[in-house]
Order: C-alpha cells, then structure tokens, then sequence
C-alpha cells in the first residue's frame, strides 16, 4: 500500500508545473475583448479569490489553482489596441462559462 501511495504521489508532482512552464506554453484559446487589461484581470481574480500579477514582459495574469495549488488555468491578458487580449491556457479539463462575463 505504502509503494502505491509512493508511486501516485510522484505521478500528481510531475504533473504540476511552474508559473514560468506555464507562460511559455502555448494558450489554448485565444479571445479579444473591447474591455481594459485591469479590467479583465481584476473580473477574473475576483471571481476566483486569486491574485492579478505581472510577467516579465508587462503582461498581466491570473492562475487558477487546485485543491492542491497545482495550476488548472492561467488567463494572460495583455493591451490590443484600446481593449485586451485574452490567452487561456488550460492544464486540467474545466469550464470557463464563469469567466466569459469578465471579457
């Protein structure tokens, strides 16, 4: 019992990954929105009990994380023009319906 407790729990810590592995991956989906980059975060963070923070490169994101404080998704929202650009990527299959009012 002992090893296969040993065997899942090193499955479930590879499997978690770093703020920085996440903002170089690729985002799944892509949204545009007329709304301001704070407004955005700030709907998303709000709605979720999380924090807006900044990238390296000024963008602005919001993870979302799991019981167990592995990501499940991470917003990145940067200027486009007068509105923002919305990248999703996502690590566990959830919905965003939730989300979708905040762009």
């Amino acid at each position: 019992m002992k090893r296969i407790f040993t065997a899942a729990l090193v499955l479930a810590l590879a499997g978690c990954a770093s703020t920085q592995d996440v903002l170089h991956k690729e985002p799944d989906s892509v949204f545009h929105s007329a709304k301001p980059v704070d407004d955005v975060v700030n709907c998303i963070a709000e709605k979720n009990g999380a924090k807006v923070r900044e990238a390296a490169d000024g963008s602005k994101f919001v993870q979302i994380k799991n019981g167990w404080q592995g990501i499940t998704l991470l917003f990145r929202v940067t200027p486009e023009g007068g509105g923002s650009l919305i990248e999703l990527k996502k690590f566990y299959p959830m919905g965003i319906a939730a989300h979708k009012q905040c762009y």
